[in-house]
Parts: C-alpha cells; sequence; structure tokens
C-alpha cells in the first residue's frame, strides 16, 4: 500500500511540474507579445511626433511666406491675392452665339487619381526607400513612414 501512494505521490508531483513549466511558457509568451506591442505603440508615437513636428514647421513657414507677401493695404488674411470684382449674375450674359463660349462637355470615363498611400504603398513595393517615397511624392518623410507602418500593422494582424 505503501508504494501504490509513494507512485501516486511521484505522479502527482510530475503533474504539477509539468502543469508550472506549462504557466511559465505562457507567462514568458504573453510577456514577449506585451513588449512587441508596446515597441510597435512606441514607434507609432515616434512617427506621429515627427509627422506633427513637420506639420508645425510647414505651417510656419508658410505663415511666414503670406505674413510677407501681404502688402500693407491689404489686410494680412488675403495674403497678397489680389481679388477682382465679380460682376452680380443679373449683369452677365449667358448665350453662346453672343460670347463665343460653350460650355464644356463633362467626359464619360470615370477616373480617379490613386490616394498618396496606395502611391506610397506601390513605390515600397518597388523597393524603394521612405526617404526616396517622400521626395517623389511631394510628402513629408514622416508621413510616408506612417502609411508604411499603419500598412504593416494591418498586415500583420
Amino acid at each position: 500500500m505503501l508504494i501504490i501512494l509513494l507512485i501516486f505521490s511521484l505522479a502527482l508531483h510530475c503533474l504539477s511540474f509539468w502543469l508550472i513549466i506549462l504557466l511559465y511558457q505562457r507567462q514568458q509568451r504573453i510577456q514577449s507579445e506585451a513588449a512587441s506591442v508596446a515597441e510597435a505603440k512606441d514607434d507609432i508615437e515616434e512617427l506621429l511626433a515627427k509627422y506633427t513636428a513637420e506639420m508645425k514647421k510647414d505651417n510656419e513657414m508658410f505663415i511666414y511666406n503670406m505674413k510677407r507677401q501681404a502688402s500693407p493695404e491689404q489686410p494680412a488674411g488675403l495674403g497678397g491675392i489680389q481679388q477682382s470684382p465679380v460682376p452680380a449674375a443679373d449683369s452677365v450674359d449667358f448665350h453662346e452665339e453672343e460670347s463665343g463660349f460653350a460650355p464644356p462637355v463633362p467626359k464619360t470615363g470615370d477616373t480617379a487619381e490613386a490616394s498618396d498611400q496606395s502611391k506610397v504603398l506601390a513605390l515600397a513595393a518597388q523597393g524603394k526607400q521612405p526617404g526616396e517615397i517622400a521626395k517623389l511624392l511631394q510628402l513629408g518623410q514622416g508621413e510616408v513612414e506612417l502609411f508604411m507602418k499603419f500598412y504593416q500593422a494591418d498586415t500583420n494582424r
């Protein structure tokens, strides 16, 4: 009877050690996944910070140029753009025969321009670096990196 109890105790000890090892492995896997999520979060935050800093710089440059172009006679909000008076709708003659103007005819085929994100991803698929893509598409490098990071995040799901 003592031998049976010892064998049963040994079996329970082996089972408990095996379960402890499984729990330890599961905990390590969860910690590594949490670390990769935290790393991805940090990367995205860094890209967003770069992108917003770049946008801020561009906006400041735009405001500087607008103020530099504005003359003293014009309000600063117009930015040096000269406004021409627009005639009232009653005074304009819309007859084709008299003015020689024919309204444009819309095209029958639908055309759609590719979005910046699709252009970035297409160039990235061709093996171009984010800096090259940014120059080609006249976008900020942070914006290009952000598009690529979001695409990678979507494909990893």
